[in-house]
């Protein structure tokens, strides 16, 4: 019987625990299939990957930092750091390392600055963390479209208001805003509904047309995001 996704994954993650930081073990399967690809080019190329992506995290690392230090200074140098939870940390830490999008990583650097400054109101929520490694920089972009759009209409949740979108932006949200393609964006305003950052009622004007508002999740990772000298 196949494993579950679940187990897949952890038996990927194991998998590569093993190799890293050593090249690639000829004795396992994986190591057996590069092994008849690059021959004995394979124990020199494991170490060259290796490197390489230490040295590309690392170079993250080093532009969240003076992200971070610019969004702190925007704060004031009077500003009072406090502590956060590890799980937070590392988790907020780990993600950004691994972004390749200057945008996303500044939300994530923003967070960081808000989450280690007392008085912001914003929380050390690993579930903005997870939201943001879910999100590609259109997502992002629509998310924050979308919470500073005029409101068009009145939902059903008391103080919401909702932007009618066709699952897709009308061109007089943001007139510089060079939308793609319709399908690309109904997937991007979906994944934000997935992540339970909009919520949609559907059914008005046709299966693919949906008032859509920022839920209160939503709004509390915009907020989080962003320098509180800028809001």
């Amino acid at each position: 019987m196949s494993d579950d996704p679940a187990t897949a994954s952890a038996r990927a993650a194991e998998e590569i625990a093993k190799t890293a930081g050593k090249g690639i073990d000829a004795a396992t399967g994986l190591g057996r299939f590069f092994d008849r690809i690059f021959g004995s080019a394979l124990d020199e190329l494991g170490g060259a990957l290796t490197d390489r992506a230490r040295y590309w995290r690392a170079s993250r690392l080093l532009r969240l930092e003076e992200r971070y230090r610019a969004a702190c200074a925007i704060m004031g140098e009077d500003r009072v750091i406090r502590p956060v939870e590890p799980k937070f940390a590392f988790a907020l830490l780990e993600a950004a390392s691994l972004e390749d999008d200057d945008d996303l990583q500044d939300m994530f650097a923003h967070l960081l600055a808000n989450a280690t400054t007392d008085g912001t109101g914003v929380e050390d929520r690993k579930a903005y963390v997870s939201i943001l490694q879910e999100l590609k920089p259109l997502d992002a972009r629509l998310l924050v479209t979308i919470a500073r759009a005029k409101p068009l209409t009145a939902t059903r949740v008391v103080g919401s208001f909702a932007l009618v979108t066709n699952l897709a932006l009308p061109r007089d949200v943001e007139p510089s805003f060079e939308m793609p393609s319709p399908d690309v964006v109904q997937r991007a305003l979906w994944n934000l509904v997935r992540t339970a950052c909009i919520q949609p009622f559907t059914g008005v004007g046709g299966r693919d047309s949906a008032e859509v508002f920022v839920t209160a999740l939503g709004r509390g990772l915009i907020e989080a995001c962003t320098v509180r000298g800028t809001r």
